[in-house]
């Protein structure tokens, strides 16, 4: 195997595991405030966007890799509506919502020691994998609002 392959593939895991990691290392203290990154938008019409999408056919099949790392947040499923299980589910799309915006920008390092095409692909890579993930959070914390809403 090309070493430059080699060094693509070894590069995204590291990539992948360290903003796992470090997101899950935050803590839910950064996540409790309403920043601009996570506030629903008025385009997103109330989840329906994502509804149009196909976000409800597809988003069972989208992995769930809470399980790498001690303290992580299983999101496949509401495993009850108390309000506080309700709040920490709702924190915690906002956590992995970051760990899928932050591998994107890092995509562009690939042009570093990758031909231009590879580099592009890399980028195109790192869109493919991670909009669709960022889209399931935005929903389910879309829908989570609603619910907590509708309980107070």
């Amino acid at each position: 195997m090309n070493w430059v392959i080699l060094s693509d593939i070894s590069v995204w895991i590291f990539i992948h595991l360290f903003i796992s990691y470090s997101c899950v290392k935050l803590g839910t203290i950064p996540f409790e405030r309403d920043y601009w990154l996570y506030r629903e938008r008025s385009w997103e019409k109330n989840g329906r966007l994502y509804e149009k999408l196909g976000v409800k056919r597809w988003k069972q099949w989208a992995p769930d890799a809470s399980g790498l790392f001690k303290g992580g947040f299983h999101k496949k499923s509401l495993r009850n509506m108390t309000e506080e299980h309700l709040r920490v589910f709702l924190l915690e799309t906002k956590r992995a919502e970051l760990a899928h915006w932050l591998p994107i920008p890092f995509a562009f390092l690939f042009f570093l020691w990758n031909e231009i095409v590879v580099g592009w692909a890399m980028v195109i890579y790192a869109l493919c994998l991670n909009m669709p993930l960022i889209i399931i959070q935005r929903y389910n914390r879309i829908r989570l609002s609603r619910i907590l809403h509708k309980q107070k």
